[in-house]
């Protein structure tokens, strides 16, 4: 029987550790990071019932990425607005389904 060429599942999982490692230290890493915000933002919604939602997400130069204009909702409208929220978090974590935030 001839020799797949194909990776083994058990080598995709560090392989995929590697890529994402190696794109979060380039300076593409600031946004992705931000795309992995907008999403986690979107999988914490269910629109018309409870809504987060952020008018820009950014990063600063102390590595915390702030949202602004954030404002969270539900059936009867919106009942918190925030001017601007900036947190540290590891976005490594979410992984192994996690959300780390610090500061």
């Amino acid at each position: 029987m001839p020799r797949s060429h194909r990776l083994s599942r058990s080598l995709w999982r560090p392989l995929w550790l590697i890529w994402l490692g190696m794109l979060l230290s380039s300076p593409a890493h600031a946004l992705l990071q931000n795309k992995m915000i907008e999403f986690l933002l979107d999988q914490l919604s269910t629109p018309g019932q409870f809504e987060i939602t952020a008018e820009h997400v950014t990063d600063n130069a102390e590595g915390n990425t702030s949202l602004q204009g954030v404002r969270v909702s539900d059936s009867q409208g919106v009942w918190l607005r925030v001017q601007e929220l900036s947190f540290a978090w590891n976005p490594s974590a979410l992984l192994s389904a996690r959300v780390e935030l610090s500061q």
